[in-house]
Protein backbone atom coordinates (compact mmCIF):
# COMPACT_ATOMS: atom_id res chain seq x y z
CA UNK A 1 0.00 0.00 0.00
CA UNK A 2 0.92 3.43 -0.17
CA UNK A 3 3.17 4.40 2.69
CA UNK A 4 1.30 6.26 5.20
CA UNK A 5 -2.38 5.77 3.18
CA UNK A 6 -3.20 2.31 4.26
CA UNK A 7 -1.79 0.12 7.07
CA UNK A 8 0.08 -3.29 6.59
CA UNK A 9 -1.87 -6.41 5.99
CA UNK A 10 -2.12 -8.92 8.56
CA UNK A 11 -2.75 -11.91 7.11
CA UNK A 12 -1.06 -14.58 4.24
CA UNK A 13 -3.85 -14.34 1.96
CA UNK A 14 -6.85 -12.34 1.09
CA UNK A 15 -10.27 -14.62 1.13
CA UNK A 16 -12.30 -11.82 0.18
CA UNK A 17 -16.59 -12.41 -0.47
CA UNK A 18 -18.76 -10.37 -2.46
CA UNK A 19 -21.94 -10.35 -0.46
CA UNK A 20 -25.21 -8.62 -1.65
CA UNK A 21 -27.66 -6.82 0.93
CA UNK A 22 -30.73 -8.00 -0.94
CA UNK A 23 -29.60 -11.53 -0.08
CA UNK A 24 -28.70 -10.58 3.15
CA UNK A 25 -31.35 -8.95 4.09
CA UNK A 26 -34.03 -10.67 1.99
CA UNK A 27 -33.20 -13.53 0.10
CA UNK A 28 -31.63 -15.79 1.91
CA UNK A 29 -31.25 -13.88 5.52
CA UNK A 30 -29.93 -16.61 7.56
CA UNK A 31 -26.80 -17.97 5.39
CA UNK A 32 -24.39 -15.66 7.14
CA UNK A 33 -23.25 -16.44 10.73
CA UNK A 34 -20.74 -14.94 12.77
CA UNK A 35 -18.86 -18.34 12.27
CA UNK A 36 -17.93 -16.46 8.63
CA UNK A 37 -16.02 -13.73 10.17
CA UNK A 38 -13.31 -16.21 11.39
CA UNK A 39 -12.53 -17.47 8.27
CA UNK A 40 -12.65 -14.31 5.31
CA UNK A 41 -10.95 -11.17 5.75
CA UNK A 42 -12.30 -8.83 3.73
CA UNK A 43 -15.92 -9.09 2.90
CA UNK A 44 -17.08 -6.31 0.44
CA UNK A 45 -20.58 -5.57 0.95
CA UNK A 46 -22.79 -4.50 -2.32
CA UNK A 47 -23.84 -1.98 -3.19
CA UNK A 48 -23.51 1.65 -3.49
CA UNK A 49 -23.79 3.39 -7.17
CA UNK A 50 -23.00 6.41 -9.01
CA UNK A 51 -25.29 9.24 -11.47
CA UNK A 52 -23.84 10.75 -14.54
CA UNK A 53 -23.00 13.69 -12.77
CA UNK A 54 -21.01 12.31 -10.34
CA UNK A 55 -23.20 12.11 -7.22
CA UNK A 56 -23.12 9.00 -5.31
CA UNK A 57 -26.31 6.99 -5.32
CA UNK A 58 -27.94 4.17 -3.22
CA UNK A 59 -26.51 5.03 0.41
CA UNK A 60 -29.61 6.06 1.85
CA UNK A 61 -30.96 2.78 1.03
CA UNK A 62 -33.15 1.15 4.17
CA UNK A 63 -32.05 -2.11 3.49
CA UNK A 64 -28.46 -1.44 3.01
CA UNK A 65 -28.22 0.47 6.22
CA UNK A 66 -30.06 -2.00 8.28
CA UNK A 67 -27.82 -4.75 6.44
CA UNK A 68 -24.50 -2.96 7.45
CA UNK A 69 -25.46 -3.00 11.08
CA UNK A 70 -26.28 -6.77 10.76
CA UNK A 71 -22.87 -7.12 9.06
CA UNK A 72 -20.90 -5.51 12.01
CA UNK A 73 -23.25 -7.49 14.93
CA UNK A 74 -21.87 -10.76 13.44
CA UNK A 75 -18.45 -9.86 12.94
CA UNK A 76 -18.31 -8.83 16.73
CA UNK A 77 -14.82 -8.95 17.54
CA UNK A 78 -13.20 -10.52 14.27
CA UNK A 79 -10.49 -9.09 12.51
CA UNK A 80 -12.30 -9.46 9.26
CA UNK A 81 -12.61 -5.69 7.50
CA UNK A 82 -16.26 -4.62 5.93
CA UNK A 83 -15.11 -2.76 2.53
CA UNK A 84 -18.06 -1.06 1.01
CA UNK A 85 -18.74 -1.54 -2.78
CA UNK A 86 -19.28 0.17 -5.72
CA UNK A 87 -21.30 -1.75 -8.03
CA UNK A 88 -21.28 -1.97 -11.69
CA UNK A 89 -21.29 1.63 -12.61
CA UNK A 90 -20.69 1.75 -16.26
CA UNK A 91 -22.55 4.30 -17.61
CA UNK A 92 -21.90 7.04 -14.34
CA UNK A 93 -18.30 6.52 -14.50
CA UNK A 94 -17.97 6.53 -18.03
CA UNK A 95 -20.13 9.83 -18.18
CA UNK A 96 -17.99 11.93 -15.53
CA UNK A 97 -14.29 10.64 -14.67
CA UNK A 98 -13.17 12.77 -17.79
CA UNK A 99 -14.43 15.68 -15.52
CA UNK A 100 -11.64 16.77 -12.70
CA UNK A 101 -14.03 18.72 -10.73
CA UNK A 102 -16.70 16.03 -10.66
CA UNK A 103 -13.88 13.36 -10.24
CA UNK A 104 -12.99 14.89 -6.58
CA UNK A 105 -16.67 15.71 -5.91
CA UNK A 106 -17.71 11.96 -6.48
CA UNK A 107 -14.24 10.62 -4.16
CA UNK A 108 -15.13 13.01 -1.66
CA UNK A 109 -18.91 11.79 -1.01
CA UNK A 110 -17.63 8.14 -1.48
CA UNK A 111 -14.90 9.05 0.75
CA UNK A 112 -16.94 10.70 3.69
CA UNK A 113 -19.58 7.77 3.60
CA UNK A 114 -17.26 5.22 3.61
CA UNK A 115 -15.89 6.87 6.83
CA UNK A 116 -19.28 7.96 8.19
CA UNK A 117 -20.18 4.24 8.28
CA UNK A 118 -17.33 3.13 9.68
CA UNK A 119 -16.35 1.07 6.25
CA UNK A 120 -12.30 -0.41 6.21
CA UNK A 121 -11.91 0.46 2.42
CA UNK A 122 -13.60 0.71 -1.16
CA UNK A 123 -13.88 -1.67 -4.15
CA UNK A 124 -15.04 -0.31 -7.16
CA UNK A 125 -16.60 -2.34 -9.81
CA UNK A 126 -15.96 -0.54 -13.19
CA UNK A 127 -18.36 -3.06 -16.01
CA UNK A 128 -15.99 -1.97 -17.86
CA UNK A 129 -13.23 0.90 -18.77
CA UNK A 130 -13.95 0.47 -22.74
CA UNK A 131 -10.75 2.19 -24.07
CA UNK A 132 -7.01 3.31 -22.85
CA UNK A 133 -9.28 6.95 -22.03
CA UNK A 134 -11.72 5.51 -20.06
CA UNK A 135 -9.06 3.67 -17.95
CA UNK A 136 -6.57 6.60 -17.77
CA UNK A 137 -10.10 8.55 -16.54
CA UNK A 138 -9.90 5.79 -13.79
CA UNK A 139 -6.50 5.97 -13.08
CA UNK A 140 -7.42 9.60 -12.40
CA UNK A 141 -10.62 8.57 -10.07
CA UNK A 142 -8.75 5.96 -8.13
CA UNK A 143 -6.08 8.96 -7.34
CA UNK A 144 -8.81 11.34 -6.24
CA UNK A 145 -10.12 8.71 -4.06
CA UNK A 146 -6.79 7.75 -2.34
CA UNK A 147 -6.34 11.11 -1.33
CA UNK A 148 -9.30 11.78 0.03
CA UNK A 149 -8.92 8.61 2.29
CA UNK A 150 -5.45 10.25 3.48
CA UNK A 151 -4.00 8.16 6.03
CA UNK A 152 -7.21 6.66 7.37
CA UNK A 153 -6.04 2.66 7.12
CA UNK A 154 -8.83 2.55 4.81
CA UNK A 155 -8.16 -0.02 1.36
CA UNK A 156 -8.66 0.80 -1.83
CA UNK A 157 -9.25 -2.15 -4.41
CA UNK A 158 -11.08 -2.80 -7.72
CA UNK A 159 -12.16 -5.65 -9.46
CA UNK A 160 -10.74 -6.09 -13.36
CA UNK A 161 -11.73 -8.75 -15.93
CA UNK A 162 -8.65 -10.03 -17.37
CA UNK A 163 -9.21 -11.10 -20.25
CA UNK A 164 -10.82 -7.65 -21.81
CA UNK A 165 -8.84 -4.85 -20.33
CA UNK A 166 -6.11 -5.08 -17.13
CA UNK A 167 -4.97 -1.79 -14.85
CA UNK A 168 -1.69 0.12 -15.39
CA UNK A 169 1.08 0.19 -13.08
CA UNK A 170 -0.31 3.58 -12.21
CA UNK A 171 -3.35 2.22 -10.99
CA UNK A 172 -1.64 -0.61 -9.29
CA UNK A 173 0.34 2.02 -7.01
CA UNK A 174 -2.73 3.15 -6.18
CA UNK A 175 -4.25 -0.23 -4.94
CA UNK A 176 -4.29 -2.35 -2.60
CA UNK A 177 -5.05 -5.07 -4.44
CA UNK A 178 -6.99 -6.42 -7.25
CA UNK A 179 -10.39 -8.62 -7.84
CA UNK A 180 -9.70 -10.87 -10.93
CA UNK A 181 -13.11 -11.61 -12.51
CA UNK A 182 -11.71 -15.19 -13.77
CA UNK A 183 -15.34 -15.75 -14.80
CA UNK A 184 -18.17 -15.28 -17.28
CA UNK A 185 -16.10 -16.41 -20.29
CA UNK A 186 -17.75 -18.12 -23.42
CA UNK A 187 -18.94 -22.24 -22.89
CA UNK A 188 -17.40 -23.45 -19.58
CA UNK A 189 -17.18 -19.87 -18.16
CA UNK A 190 -14.64 -20.29 -14.99
CA UNK A 191 -12.07 -23.67 -15.93
CA UNK A 192 -8.56 -24.32 -13.92
CA UNK A 193 -7.24 -23.83 -16.86
CA UNK A 194 -9.14 -20.46 -18.31
CA UNK A 195 -8.21 -19.52 -14.15
CA UNK A 196 -4.18 -20.10 -15.14
CA UNK A 197 -4.28 -18.03 -18.61
CA UNK A 198 -5.88 -15.08 -16.61
CA UNK A 199 -3.14 -14.75 -13.47
CA UNK A 200 -0.68 -15.01 -16.64
CA UNK A 201 -2.43 -12.04 -18.19
CA UNK A 202 -2.65 -10.03 -14.92
CA UNK A 203 1.11 -10.62 -14.33
CA UNK A 204 2.48 -9.81 -17.49
CA UNK A 205 0.79 -6.22 -16.79
CA UNK A 206 3.85 -6.42 -14.09
CA UNK A 207 0.51 -6.54 -11.29
CA UNK A 208 2.61 -7.98 -8.11
CA UNK A 209 1.45 -11.80 -7.14
CA UNK A 210 0.65 -10.29 -3.57
CA UNK A 211 -2.03 -7.82 -5.08
CA UNK A 212 -3.47 -10.50 -7.56
CA UNK A 213 -6.70 -12.06 -5.61
CA UNK A 214 -8.45 -14.48 -7.41
CA UNK A 215 -12.14 -14.82 -8.25
CA UNK A 216 -14.07 -17.97 -7.77
CA UNK A 217 -17.24 -18.19 -8.92
CA UNK A 218 -20.22 -19.94 -6.67
CA UNK A 219 -22.76 -19.49 -9.51
CA UNK A 220 -23.23 -21.16 -12.54
CA UNK A 221 -23.49 -19.92 -16.02
CA UNK A 222 -25.46 -21.56 -19.60
CA UNK A 223 -22.67 -23.05 -21.94
CA UNK A 224 -24.91 -22.41 -25.14
CA UNK A 225 -23.39 -19.71 -27.28
CA UNK A 226 -26.63 -17.62 -26.92
CA UNK A 227 -26.51 -17.75 -23.12
CA UNK A 228 -29.25 -16.60 -20.91
CA UNK A 229 -27.43 -14.49 -18.27
CA UNK A 230 -30.59 -14.21 -15.84
CA UNK A 231 -30.42 -17.94 -15.89
CA UNK A 232 -26.93 -18.10 -13.38
CA UNK A 233 -28.07 -20.14 -10.33
CA UNK A 234 -26.60 -20.09 -7.20
CA UNK A 235 -24.15 -23.20 -6.06
CA UNK A 236 -26.88 -24.15 -3.47
CA UNK A 237 -29.29 -23.82 -6.26
CA UNK A 238 -27.04 -26.94 -7.83
CA UNK A 239 -27.14 -29.16 -4.75
CA UNK A 240 -31.47 -28.77 -4.33
CA UNK A 241 -31.46 -30.02 -7.73
CA UNK A 242 -28.46 -32.47 -7.32
CA UNK A 243 -28.11 -33.37 -3.72
CA UNK A 244 -25.54 -36.66 -4.46
CA UNK A 245 -23.97 -34.67 -6.96
CA UNK A 246 -19.94 -35.95 -6.45
CA UNK A 247 -17.50 -33.44 -5.68
CA UNK A 248 -15.44 -33.35 -9.37
CA UNK A 249 -18.61 -32.62 -11.05
CA UNK A 250 -18.98 -29.05 -12.92
CA UNK A 251 -22.16 -29.47 -15.81
CA UNK A 252 -25.44 -29.89 -14.98
CA UNK A 253 -28.41 -29.54 -16.55
CA UNK A 254 -31.21 -26.97 -15.24
CA UNK A 255 -34.30 -26.14 -17.22
CA UNK A 256 -33.25 -27.98 -20.21
CA UNK A 257 -29.67 -26.06 -20.51
CA UNK A 258 -26.51 -27.17 -19.51
CA UNK A 259 -24.98 -25.57 -17.04
CA UNK A 260 -21.04 -25.08 -16.06
CA UNK A 261 -20.02 -24.50 -12.35
CA UNK A 262 -17.15 -24.72 -10.24
CA UNK A 263 -17.78 -28.02 -7.88
CA UNK A 264 -15.63 -28.81 -4.92
CA UNK A 265 -12.69 -30.47 -6.51
CA UNK A 266 -12.28 -27.22 -8.92
CA UNK A 267 -12.63 -25.22 -5.93
CA UNK A 268 -9.68 -26.94 -4.18
CA UNK A 269 -7.73 -26.86 -6.92
CA UNK A 270 -7.79 -23.35 -7.60
CA UNK A 271 -6.67 -22.32 -4.37
CA UNK A 272 -4.06 -24.81 -3.71
CA UNK A 273 -2.64 -23.23 -6.86
CA UNK A 274 -3.04 -19.38 -5.62
CA UNK A 275 -1.36 -20.65 -2.08
CA UNK A 276 1.32 -22.93 -4.06
CA UNK A 277 1.96 -19.51 -5.97
CA UNK A 278 1.68 -17.00 -3.17
CA UNK A 279 -0.94 -14.76 -4.75
CA UNK A 280 -2.61 -12.53 -3.05
CA UNK A 281 -5.58 -14.77 -2.02
CA UNK A 282 -9.06 -15.45 -3.43
CA UNK A 283 -12.61 -13.60 -4.45
CA UNK A 284 -15.67 -15.01 -4.41
CA UNK A 285 -18.71 -13.79 -6.18
CA UNK A 286 -21.19 -14.46 -5.24
CA UNK A 287 -20.70 -15.76 -1.44
CA UNK A 288 -24.33 -15.41 -1.02
CA UNK A 289 -24.74 -18.25 -3.61
CA UNK A 290 -23.63 -20.71 -1.41
CA UNK A 291 -24.84 -23.95 1.19
CA UNK A 292 -24.54 -23.07 4.87
CA UNK A 293 -20.70 -23.32 5.88
CA UNK A 294 -22.27 -26.41 8.46
CA UNK A 295 -23.12 -28.39 4.51
CA UNK A 296 -21.25 -30.94 3.67
CA UNK A 297 -20.67 -29.68 0.46
CA UNK A 298 -20.33 -26.11 1.21
CA UNK A 299 -18.07 -24.59 -1.60
CA UNK A 300 -16.77 -22.48 1.55
CA UNK A 301 -16.29 -25.03 3.68
CA UNK A 302 -13.89 -26.73 0.55
CA UNK A 303 -12.03 -23.37 -0.06
CA UNK A 304 -11.33 -22.89 3.75
CA UNK A 305 -9.71 -26.06 3.90
CA UNK A 306 -7.32 -25.10 1.50
CA UNK A 307 -7.15 -20.99 2.36
CA UNK A 308 -8.46 -19.41 5.49
CA UNK A 309 -7.68 -16.67 7.85
CA UNK A 310 -4.30 -16.75 8.90
CA UNK A 311 -2.05 -13.92 10.47
CA UNK A 312 1.04 -13.30 9.54
CA UNK A 313 3.87 -14.36 12.20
Amino acid sequence: SPEGCAEVYPYQFRVVPYYRNTNLMQWNPNHLTAQHFKSFTDLIYFNVGCDTEGNLTGQNNAQFLNGLDKLKNLRGTAGSKIILGVAHCDGGLTAFTGNAEKRRQFAYQLVSFAREKGFDGIDIDWEYPDNGTEWYNFCLLLGEVRSAMGASGMSLSAAINPYYLAPTSEMMDLLDFVNVMSYDRAGQHSTYPDMLTDIEAIRRKNIPDCKIVVGLPFYTNETRSNRNWDAQKGYSNVVQLYPNIAPGTDLCAIDGQQHYFNGITTIKKKCQYVKTQKLGGVMIWCYDGDLLLTHAKSLAKAMYSIIKQQAVR
